[in-house]
C-alpha cells in the first residue's frame, strides 16, 4: 500500500510539475506568436512595428514596441508636431502585458486561447501634454489581441471619450465620441477583416464649426499577386458639415461643406492576373460651396490592369514614400516609376468606365456617363507621342446638367478670381457690384459655349456628346481635330 501511495504521489508530483510549466511553455509559443504578430501587423509605407525589450514570465510577460510612421503619416505627425522634415521617423511607444496563463478567451466561454496581450499608447514628449489634457491618465489609445491556438488573432481597440476645450484655444469646444474597431488576423497574416467606428466628432473653434457622426469603416481583404490587398471595403458616414462664417454672405454661418448619408464601397478582384476595380457610392444629400445635391449615385470600373505591374508600382511608391523626400523630388521619382512601368501596365489593354453619375439639384438632374479603352499594340510597345496613342484610345462621355448647375459651378470659379482683382482697386467695389459682375461674366462664358457649340441648350438643360474612335474627337457630332495634340486642322 505505501508503494501505491509513492506512486500516487509521483505521479501528482509530475502532473502539478507539468502544470507548473505550461504556461512557462505557452509563453515560449506566445514570444514566437507575439513578433511574427508585429510584422503581421506592420503596413509598410504607413508604419511598422519594432520590439523594442520582452521580458518574460511565468504567467505573464511585458513587452514595449516601437511603432515608427512613415510616409504620409510620418509628414502629418511632423507637421502637427512641428518636428523637423529632416529628423528621425516620429515614433510612438506601446506597452504590451502578455498574459498566457488564462486558458480560455474572456467571454467566449471555454474556448481555448494561447495568449491575451493587453496594448496601451504611451506618448513621448511633444506629444504626452496634450494627451494628459484630453485623457487625463487614460491611455489615448488601447488594445486587446487574443492569439488562439490556431495561430489566428482578435484585437479590439478603444480610444475613450472627451468633451471640454481644446487645448491652447480659449472659447472652443471639442466633443470626441471615442473610438471603436475589431480587427481579425489570420494565421499566416495574409487575411485581415476590420471593422471601425466612430460615433462623433464636433468641433467649434474660433470661426470654424465641424461635425462628424457616424463613420463606419469595414474591410476584408488578402493578399494577392505581388503583395496586393484584394477585396472589399466599405464606409459609411451618417454627417459631415464645416461652416466658415463668411461677412459677405447674405446668410453668416451656413454650411459651406455637407455630406450627409453617404455610402461607399471598393472591391479590388483577381481573375488570371488582371485586376479588376469597382467602386460606388450613394449620397441622400451634398452641399459643396454653391452646389447642392441629393439623392447622388456613382458607379464606376477599372478593368483588365496587369496585376503583377500594379502590384510594382505600388511597392515602389510605397519605398519612396517612406523616404525623406521633399514634394518636388517625389513627384519626379514616381513619375519616372511610371514611365518605366507603362508597357506593362498597357499591355493587357486596360480600360475605365462610369457607368453612372447622377444626382439632383434644385433645378434638375445632373447625369454622366463614360468609357475611355486602350488597345495595346503588337508586342507590347507603348505609343511614343501623343500622335501615336490617339489611335489606340477609344472612348465616349455623355454629359447632361441644369443651367442652374452650370452656373453655380462657372460662377464658384469666377468670383475668387474677380475678388482677388477687386482688392487692389480704390475704392474696393462692392459685394452688390461684385455679384452682379460675377453673373455678368457668367453669361457671357455660357453663351460662348453654346456659340462654339461645346455644348447644346434644349428644356432648360445643357448637353454634350464627346466620342473618340479611329484616332477623331468629336464633340456633338463635329470633328475637333483642333483639341487633339499632332493632329492635321
Amino acid at each position: 500500500m505505501g508503494r501505491w501511495k509513492l506512486a500516487a504521489m509521483a505521479v501528482w508530483v509530475l502532473v502539478a510539475a507539468a502544470t507548473a510549466l505550461v504556461p512557462y511553455n505557452l509563453g515560449l509559443v506566445a514570444e514566437s506568436r507575439f513578433a511574427a504578430l508585429l510584422a503581421a501587423a506592420s503596413v509598410p509605407g504607413s508604419y511598422h512595428l519594432e520590439p523594442e525589450s520582452y521580458a518574460r514570465g511565468w504567467i505573464c510577460s511585458r513587452a514595449r514596441t516601437r511603432l515608427v510612421l512613415e510616409g504620409d503619416l510620418a509628414r502629418a505627425a511632423r507637421l502637427a508636431a512641428d518636428l523637423p522634415e529632416d529628423g528621425a521617423p516620429p515614433t510612438l511607444l506601446l506597452d504590451q502585458r502578455i498574459r498566457h496563463a488564462l486558458p480560455l478567451r474572456p467571454g467566449h466561454g471555454w474556448q481555448p486561447i494561447l495568449a491575451q496581450v493587453e496594448t496601451r499608447l504611451e506618448l513621448q514628449p511633444p506629444w504626452d501634454e496634450a494627451a494628459r489634457f484630453y485623457f487625463g491618465t487614460e491611455a489615448p489609445l488601447r488594445a486587446e489581441t487574443v492569439l488562439a491556438l490556431d495561430g489566428t488573432s482578435t484585437t479590439r481597440l478603444g480610444s475613450p471619450a472627451y468633451q471640454g476645450g481644446v487645448r491652447g484655444l480659449p472659447g472652443s469646444s471639442l466633443r470626441w465620441g471615442g473610438l471603436d474597431g475589431t480587427i481579425d488576423l489570420s494565421a499566416d497574416g495574409r487575411r485581415v477583416r476590420s471593422r471601425l467606428q466612430l460615433p462623433a466628432l464636433a468641433l467649434a473653434a474660433g470661426e470654424v464649426d465641424l461635425a462628424l457622426e457616424g463613420v463606419i469603416a469595414t474591410g476584408d481583404y488578402r493578399r494577392g499577386t505581388g503583395g496586393l490587398w484584394l477585396g472589399e471595403g466599405e464606409l459609411g458616414l451618417e454627417l459631415l458639415q464645416l461652416r466658415v462664417p463668411d461677412a459677405e454672405s447674405a446668410q453668416p454661418g451656413e454650411a459651406a461643406l455637407l455630406v450627409r448619408g453617404l455610402r461607399q464601397r471598393a472591391a479590388l478582384r483577381e481573375v488570371d492576373g488582371l485586376l479588376t476595380l469597382g467602386a460606388d457610392a450613394a449620397l441622400a444629400e451634398g452641399v459643396f460651396g454653391p452646389l447642392r445635391m441629393a439623392s447622388g449615385r456613382l458607379e464606376l470600373q477599372l478593368r483588365r490592369l496587369d496585376a503583377a505591374a500594379y502590384a510594382q508600382v505600388v511597392e515602389g511608391t510605397r519605398q519612396l514614400q517612406a523616404l525623406a523626400l521633399d514634394e518636388e523630388q517625389l513627384m519626379a521619382m514616381m513619375s519616372a516609376m511610371i514611365e518605366d512601368a507603362l508597357p506593362r501596365l498597357l499591355a493587357r489593354s486596360p480600360e475605365i468606365e462610369i457607368t453612372r453619375l447622377e444626382f439632383r439639384t434644385p433645378g434638375g438632374a445632373v447625369r454622366l456617363q463614360g468609357r475611355l479603352a486602350y488597345t495595346a499594340a503588337p508586342g507590347g510597345a507603348v505609343p511614343d507621342s501623343v500622335g501615336t496613342l490617339i489611335p489606340r484610345l477609344a472612348g465616349e462621355a455623355r454629359v447632361e446638367a441644369p443651367e442652374t448647375a452650370l452656373r453655380a459651378v462657372l460662377a464658384a470659379t469666377i468670383e475668387p478670381q474677380l475678388r482677388v482683382l477687386a482688392e487692389a482697386q480704390e475704392p474696393p467695389p462692392s459685394a452688390e457690384e461684385i455679384t452682379r459682375a460675377v453673373a455678368l461674366l457668367v453669361d457671357e462664358q455660357i453663351q460662348g459655349l453654346v456659340d462654339e457649340g461645346v455644348v447644346e441648350s434644349a428644356d432648360g438643360a445643357y448637353r454634350a456628346h464627346l466620342e473618340l474612335a479611329d484616332g477623331r474627337l468629336s464633340l456633338n457630332g463635329r470633328v475637333r481635330r483642333e483639341w487633339l495634340p499632332g493632329q492635321p486642322l
